[in-house]
């Protein structure tokens, strides 16, 4: 191996170190019993409620429809830090079971 490789080699390994300890030793060099422990992304929202578009589509109606309906009170939401809206499951599906058990219109 040349000297400049050897070098190329040395930086390379540097680097790889560098991103996957940013700031000098790994927490696992000092005991860190959470060091393994990396999250990747934090959820959206949480995976028991529906998006608007979601519960729009599965309710048969436009996702404005479905923020009148929570700002009027008629089915349960709520907002994240970011202002998007979450629907729980259970809600939307009591309303698709009530429309299940209506007569149909004449």
């Amino acid at each position: 191996m040349s000297e400049d490789d050897a070098i190329t080699a040395g930086l390379v390994d540097a680097a790889h170190e560098a991103v996957e300890h940013p700031g000098g030793d790994s927490p696992k060099d000092h005991g860190d019993p959470l060091a393994e422990v990396v999250p990747t992304e934090p959820p959206a929202r949480e995976p028991e409620t529906y998006s608007t578009a979601e519960a729009a589509r599965l309710l048969g109606m436009s996702e404005e429809r479905v923020r009148q309906m929570v700002d009027e009170g008629q089915l349960p939401g709520e907002r994240d830090e970011a202002g998007v809206l979450a629907i729980p499951q259970q809600a939307v599906n009591e309303v698709l079971g009530r429309r299940r058990k209506e007569p149909p219109h004449q």
